[in-house]
């Protein structure tokens, strides 16, 4: 919405986090929804603490917040309804500022960073959008195949090991890594394999391995 008001926007941005004015007035401080039908209305502005506080939710800076004439980010439309839509070309995926590890292990954080556009007719081939993630690899154990700061795209909807295999994002003691997974014949065991070779593979048995999602793509800088 083009020459969107201040009011019009922080609806915008409260519809984005799909809440209603009581639940987005208790983000805010306030105890009943009085003051944000206001702020929609254009009745009443919120004090500088308060449009901090609404442009962190929606995402953008304060300057953003209060310029005329542009939209915050939280009005374009979710991957689910930009995959209905047949004149949106693409679909935007959430990438994570923590890393998934190939080496060690990594704690995971789950801030979103940034949100990175894929053709919509790739990607719809490949899952739900819904449920994939984007997040940058640390370490150096599978290698060749995963290097250090790549970016990988996690289908978190195939949470399930195929029979042929694949590269995965599994949880192993709260950790979170990347490995290739391959099923062992007839024990039904699962190799957990390191592409480089100075790393050792394990066997464990499958309910031990608990599967986070499938990595169907990665990017990587020159």
């Amino acid at each position: 919405m083009t020459n969107s008001s201040l009011g019009e926007k922080i609806r915008l941005i409260r519809k984005g986090l799909k809440l209603n004015q009581t639940e987005f007035a208790k983000l805010l401080g306030y105890k009943f929804p009085t003051s944000v039908s206001k702020f929609e209305d254009d009745k009443q502005t919120p004090d500088k603490d308060k449009l901090v506080k609404i442009a962190e939710l929606g995402k953008i800076s304060l300057d953003e917040l209060l310029a005329g004439g542009s939209e915050p980010p939280h009005s374009e439309k979710d991957p689910a309804a930009a995959a209905q839509d047949p004149s949106c070309e693409f679909v935007t995926i959430p990438r994570f500022s923590d890393r998934i590890s190939a080496g060690g292990g990594l704690v995971p954080v789950n801030d979103v960073d940034i949100k990175v556009a894929f053709r919509k007719d790739w990607i719809l081939k490949k899952g739900d959008p819904r449920k994939m993630s984007l997040i940058s690899v640390k370490g150096d154990s599978m290698e060749p195949t995963l290097m250090t700061d790549d970016l990988v795209l996690i289908n978190h909807g195939h949470n399930h090991l195929d029979p042929q295999g694949g590269i995965y994002a599994i949880a192993l003691d709260d950790f979170i890594l990347i490995k290739r997974l391959q099923v062992v014949y007839p024990s039904g065991m699962v190799k957990v394999i390191s592409d480089n070779d100075k790393y050792e593979s394990v066997e464990l048995q499958q309910d031990l391995v608990k599967i986070n999602g499938r990595v169907i793509w990665f990017g990587r800088e020159i």
